[in-house]
């Protein structure tokens, strides 16, 4: 409140982050489901290894296979522009 005009629009959000620590630093409570998040952990580590092997188009929702989806053209693009990855 003290830094912003409130007469002006928001033009842009940054966000950084700092410290950040390893997951093996990561602590929980009596609520936590270890067993759910290292399942989950596992998973993501499974579908990054295998976008990183095959390409990011290798694994894609459903919705991606639409008409007028973008997802895997985009995927092949660098910064907007043509990242020269075929199919």
């Amino acid at each position: 409140n003290k830094t912003t005009n409130k007469n002006l629009t928001i033009r842009r959000i940054n966000i950084g982050f700092n410290n950040v620590l390893d997951e093996i630093y990561a602590t929980y409570d009596l609520f936590s489901d270890i067993i759910a998040e290292k399942k989950e952990n596992n998973l993501f580590k499974t579908v990054a290894n295998i976008k990183n092997r095959y390409g990011k188009n290798s694994i894609l929702k459903g919705v991606s296979f639409n008409e007028k989806a973008t997802a895997r053209e985009r995927n092949k693009m660098i910064g907007g522009h043509n990242g020269g990855e075929d199919e």
